[in-house]
C-alpha cells in the first residue's frame, strides 16, 4: 500500500540548509523524493541521512525537473518544498488534516519569505511571534507573503507544466479532476533563502531570474503576470524606464490590473513625477480599496506635495488595513515632525523601528527628532 505524504525537492548545493529542511518535514512523510541537478557539496549525503530517495538528473528546466519526481513519487499527496525551506512542527497536525479531505485536490498555502529587507510590492510583515522558532533561525525582522500550490494530491495525469509565473504548476492538470483547490493562510511554508547570502545572493538571483521572465513575456504575450514580474524586477535593478515600457504593455491588456498600477505609481514617485504617482495609486486603490501598500504610498506622495489632511487620511487607512505597516508608520512620523507635533512623531518613529530594527530611514528619522527636541528641552 502506498504511503500518504510524498515530500518532494529539487536541489542543487544545498548541504548549508537542508538538514533543517529535511529534519522538519521527515515525521510528516512516508517517503521524501529528492531530484539533485548537480550538487557537488555534501547535498546527497545529507538527504540520505534522512531516508531520502536520490535520483540524480542533469538541468533542464524546472518542468522537467519537477515531473521527475512525479514520475517517482509513492504517495497519495505530494508535498512540495525546497531546500532552504522549512514546516514548522506545530503545523503538522494541521497538515495531516487537510490530507484527510474528500473534497479537495490541492492547496495553496503561505510562504513566509524571511528577509531584512522591505519591498512594497510584496507585502512585508514584522514577525508576530506565531512561529518563534523559525522567526529566530531567519535572523530577520520580518518576512514577505506569497502563496504557492505546494500540497496537492497525487492523481493520474497530473503534471508541472509552464505558465505565467516564474514558476511551473500543476494547476491545469489539477482541475480536469473532481475537487476544490483551497487557500490555506494557517499553515506556512518558511523560506530561509536570506540565510544563503543575504541582500548579495538575493540581488544575484534577481539578476538571474530576469532572463526568465523576459522569456515568459514571449511565451504568453497576452497574458499580464509576465510584463509584471519583468517589471518588478527591472525596477529593482534601478532600469525604471524599461520597467515602465513592460507596465505599460500590461495596463493595456488589462486596465483593471491593481499590482501594475501600483508598481508604476511607485516608479514615477522615485521619479519625483508626484501628480502621475497620484494619478495611478488612486486607480490601484479604486481597483482594490483594500490594498493597504498603495493607501501608503499615496500618503509619501501627498506628504511630498505638503497636502497634510489628505496625506493623514491615507496613511490612516493604511494603517487601519494592515497595523503593521513599516512605511506608513515612518511617513506618518515625517508627516507629524511637518506639523511641528515632535512627541507624535517620535511615537511613529519608534513604532517603525520596532517593528523592523534595521530600517535605517525610521532610525535616523528617530535620531533627529530625539536629538531637537533634547535641545529644545535643554
Amino acid at each position: 500500500m502506498h504511503g500518504l505524504i510524498s515530500t518532494c525537492l529539487i536541489v542543487r548545493n544545498e548541504e548549508q540548509l537542508l538538514a533543517n529542511s529535511l529534519r522538519s518535514v521527515a515525521p510528516l512523510s512516508d517517503e521524501i523524493v529528492v531530484i539533485d541537478t548537480g550538487s557537488t557539496d555534501r547535498t546527497g549525503d545529507i538527504a540520505r541521512s534522512f531516508g531520502a530517495r536520490v535520483i540524480r538528473r542533469p538541468w533542464k528546466g524546472f518542468v522537467a525537473a519537477r515531473n521527475t519526481y512525479m514520475d517517482a513519487a509513492q504517495g497519495r499527496w505530494i508535498l512540495v518544498i525546497d531546500g532552504d525551506e522549512a514546516i514548522a512542527s506545530k503545523d503538522h497536525d494541521s497538515i495531516l488534516r487537510l490530507v484527510c479531505s474528500r473534497t479537495r485536490i490541492g492547496y495553496r498555502l503561505t510562504v513566509r519569505n524571511y528577509t531584512d529587507q522591505h519591498d512594497l510590492m510584496w507585502r512585508w510583515f514584522p514577525n508576530d511571534r506565531r512561529y518563534g522558532h523559525e522567526e529566530q533561525f531567519s535572523g530577520c525582522p520580518g518576512w514577505m507573503k506569497t502563496r504557492a500550490l505546494r500540497l496537492f494530491r497525487n492523481l493520474p495525469g497530473v503534471r508541472y507544466a509552464g505558465s505565467t509565473s516564474a514558476h511551473p504548476t500543476t494547476t491545469d492538470s489539477l482541475q480536469r479532476h473532481t475537487g476544490r483547490i483551497e487557500d490555506r493562510d494557517d499553515v506556512a511554508i518558511h523560506h530561509f533563502q536570506y540565510l544563503k547570502g543575504g541582500v548579495r545572493f538575493i540581488s544575484r538571483k534577481q539578476r538571474d531570474r530576469l532572463q526568465g521572465e523576459l522569456t515568459h513575456v514571449k511565451q504568453f504575450p497576452e497574458e499580464v503576470y509576465p510584463y509584471l514580474n519583468a517589471a518588478r524586477t527591472l525596477f529593482a535593478e534601478g532600469r525604471d524606464a524599461e520597467a515602465l515600457r513592460f507596465l505599460k504593455r500590461a495596463l493595456k491588456l488589462d486596465p483593471h490590473f491593481h499590482d501594475a498600477w501600483q508598481l508604476r505609481g511607485m516608479i514615477d514617485f522615485e521619479n519625483g513625477r508626484f501628480a502621475a504617482a497620484e494619478g495611478a495609486l488612486r486607480r490601484a486603490i479604486e481597483i482594490d480599496p483594500s490594498s493597504a501598500d498603495a493607501w501608503a504610498l499615496l500618503g509619501m506622495v501627498l506628504v511630498e506635495a505638503a497636502r497634510r489632511d489628505e496625506a493623514l487620511g491615507a496613511l490612516q487607512t493604511a494603517l487601519e488595513l494592515h497595523p503593521g505597516h513599516l512605511l506608513a508608520h515612518n511617513t506618518l512620523g515625517v508627516l507629524y515632525e511637518d506639523l511641528g507635533q515632535r512627541t507624535r512623531a517620535l511615537r511613529q518613529f519608534r513604532k517603525a523601528v520596532h517593528l523592523h530594527p534595521g530600517f535605517r530611514p525610521a532610525a535616523a528619522n528617530l535620531r533627529r527628532v530625539a536629538n531637537a527636541r533634547s535641545k529644545a528641552g535643554a
